[in-house]
């Protein structure tokens, strides 16, 4: 409003700015809505907006929404199938913001926190114990505590919007966690003897199946071999100094499949 700044482009509109919207009846603004987002296949996070779980700015990994598919089968029969497909915001780790309060200058100890980057390469600090934030305005000061092992994306004395993003929280380290476990089968691409190293062992869960656990990143070997007629041979089934003929030589030939 005339040289004041009120808001900053791609803001998150909270109540508190929505109120000062009113208050100063600023002239009329564009805003962000899934119907004018500019995304030829998909919608933004920012034109999407807010999760209705939490009140905050969807996450990277959160399922925002459940697409119900209904078709009738044959004529008469009216029977119903759906189908639910479950969308999701592409995520690479799932995380929680913290956001200020309210504009001020915010300050905190230098001495807790060190250098560092995001999952997304953006410069950060980390902080290895309960690190005590202060946003101090014109008439009121908050007190923000950030959790141990979490990200503070905003230098010391540095001026903050309210609503604007000051920390991120890792999952893990806040009650709300989105992380999903999944299961991928590596598929074996012959036949053949398996080999592995002594760290895989057989859980007591798993004693009537063939179920084996890897408490860490190991290989397994496949030895797949088959009989052949070759005067070349790797593997042979004779003994140093044996006289052999070249056209009745029986051997063996194999090769190893290494799964990571």
């Amino acid at each position: 409003m005339g040289l004041r700044c009120i808001a900053t482009r791609n803001q998150d509109i909270g109540i508190g700015l929505v109120n000062r919207f009113i208050t100063f009846r600023t002239q009329p603004i564009s805003i962000r809505t899934p119907f004018t987002c500019r995304s030829t296949f998909w919608i933004c996070r920012l034109c999407y907006g807010r999760s209705p779980t939490h009140g905050d700015l969807v996450e990277l990994g959160e399922v925002v929404g459940i697409i119900a598919g209904q078709s009738i089968g044959e004529p008469g029969t009216q029977l119903t199938l759906r189908t639910f497909h479950i969308d999701a915001v592409f995520r690479g780790g799932t995380a929680e913001h913290v956001r200020a309060p309210s504009n001020g200058k915010i300050k905190f100890n230098k001495g807790l926190v060190h250098p560092t980057r995001t999952r997304h390469g953006h410069p950060a600090f980390l902080c290895s114990m309960d690190l005590y934030v202060t946003i101090e305005s014109q008439d009121i000061i908050h007190n923000v505590t950030i959790p141990p092992k979490s990200f503070l994306l905003v230098q010391n004395d540095q001026y903050v919007e309210s609503e604007q993003v000051i920390a991120e929280i890792r999952s893990g380290t806040y009650t709300l966690n989105f992380t999903e476990r999944v299961r991928k089968h590596i598929y074996s691409d012959s036949e053949g003897k398996m080999h592995w190293s002594t760290d895989v062992y057989h859980a007591s869960e798993f004693t009537y199946s063939n179920v084996h656990l890897l408490p860490k990143t190991s290989h397994l070997w496949i030895l797949s071999g088959g009989s052949c007629r070759s005067s070349i041979v790797p593997f042979s089934l004779h003994k140093d100094q044996d006289q052999i003929n070249v056209h009745s030589l029986s051997v063996e030939r194999g090769y190893i499949l290494t799964l990571q």
